[in-house]
C-alpha cells in the first residue's frame, strides 16, 4: 500500500520555484498523453488528457502570459494601457460590465 502511495505523496509536494523552471505547455501535454503514469488507451488516460486539454492547458496558458506580464514593469504598465483601452471601446466597456456583474454574482 505504501510503494503505491508514495508516487501520489511525491506529486502533491510543492515545486521548487526557487532553483527549477516550470514545464513547458508541450511538456505538461507529453506527461498527459504519453507519461507512465497510466497505461495506453485506459480509462484514466482518456480522463487525464481531458483534464489536461479542458483545465490544465488553459489554465496555464493564462497563468504564464500573466506571469510574462508581471516579469517586467514595463510589460505591466502596457498591459494596463491596453486594458483601458479596451475598456474604452464600445464591445470592451459590455465585457468589462459583463465581468464585473459576474464577480458580484460570485461574491454575493
Amino acid at each position: 500500500m505504501a510503494g503505491r502511495l508514495a508516487p501520489v505523496v511525491r506529486g502533491m509536494r510543492p515545486p521548487e520555484v526557487w532553483e527549477t523552471g516550470r514545464p513547458s505547455l508541450r511538456q505538461v501535454w507529453h506527461y498527459a498523453a504519453y507519461g507512465q503514469w497510466t497505461g495506453q488507451g485506459t480509462v484514466g488516460r482518456i480522463l487525464g488528457i481531458t483534464y489536461a486539454v479542458l483545465v490544465t492547458l488553459p489554465a496555464l496558458t493564462a497563468g504564464y502570459y500573466l506571469l510574462w506580464v508581471l516579469e517586467r514593469p514595463a510589460r505591466l504598465a502596457a498591459a494596463l494601457v491596453l486594458a483601458v483601452l479596451c475598456v474604452l471601446t464600445p464591445p470592451g466597456a459590455f465585457a468589462a460590465h459583463l465581468a464585473m456583474d459576474a464577480a458580484r454574482a460570485l461574491l454575493t
